[in-house]
């Protein structure tokens, strides 16, 4: 037996302590060492100016985001789940290094459900769209 093939049984033995797996050529299968993600589950609600059309009458917009798997209603589930993994619960946490102008416009955005499986309930209101989409990615871009 060479040197390479002993250092790599001893890793594989090692491996198989740590892991509770064992020797794939003979024995029990492996155990899957990976936990399943726990998935987000966020209603996702942007309020502005009544007259936008884009809005319905109450001047609000609103989406279903889901997370692994990626899903919802939202436009691009799998960047806004992307920009979420980022930051978690604190939607703020992107700060693209975006100049916006200082018009105001303000934003508000609700959050509420679940963000890998912790309760969530935020509102912010932002001072425009730039500002808004700056700070939270593609996850209120809807």
């Amino acid at each position: 037996m060479s040197w390479h093939h002993l250092v790599a049984s001893a890793m594989f033995a090692a491996a198989s302590v740590l892991t509770g797996a064992t020797d794939p050529s003979g024995g029990a299968p492996a155990a899957d060492t990976t936990d399943a993600q726990i998935p987000t589950t966020l209603t996702l609600t942007i309020s502005q100016d009544p007259l936008a059309a884009d809005q319905d009458a109450t001047g609000r917009r609103s989406a279903v985001l889901t997370c692994d798997p990626d899903g919802g209603n939202h436009p691009d589930p799998a960047t806004a789940c992307s920009d979420l993994k980022l930051v978690g619960d604190r939607f703020e946490g992107i700060a693209n290094q975006e100049i916006c102008t200082m018009i105001y416009q303000p934003h508000t955005v609700t959050a509420t459900g679940t963000v890998e499986g912790k309760p969530v309930a935020i509102e912010r209101t932002y001072s425009n769209k730039c500002v808004l989409a700056a700070e939270t990615g593609e996850i209120f871009a809807f």
